[in-house]
């Protein structure tokens, strides 16, 4: 996916949509589920075909259509999904 950095350069970012890893493990995400809204979270494990990095890495997670990057979370290692009770 070629998303746009802070400075207004093209960068490829490829990886993976986030709500397809969520629906595999048998959870979902209303913010990105297709149901609600068209937006596209990607986990992104590579950056202009290399990996992330050790600084920036292993996954990133990206939304490209966000007009500022705020959002955009780098060296994401774990993501941990579960219930909360009330």
């Amino acid at each position: 996916m070629v998303v746009k950095d802070t400075s207004g350069k093209e960068e490829t970012f490829s990886g993976f949509n986030l709500i397809d890893l969520l629906v595999k493990a048998g959870f979902s995400l209303a913010e990105a589920d297709p149901v609600f809204s068209n937006k596209l979270i990607m986990l992104a494990d590579q950056l202009n075909g290399q990996p992330l990095g050790k600084h920036k890495g292993p996954y990133r997670i990206i939304i490209p259509d966000e007009s500022r990057h705020a959002l955009w979370i780098w060296g994401v290692q774990v993501i941990a999904v579960g219930a909360v009770k009330l």
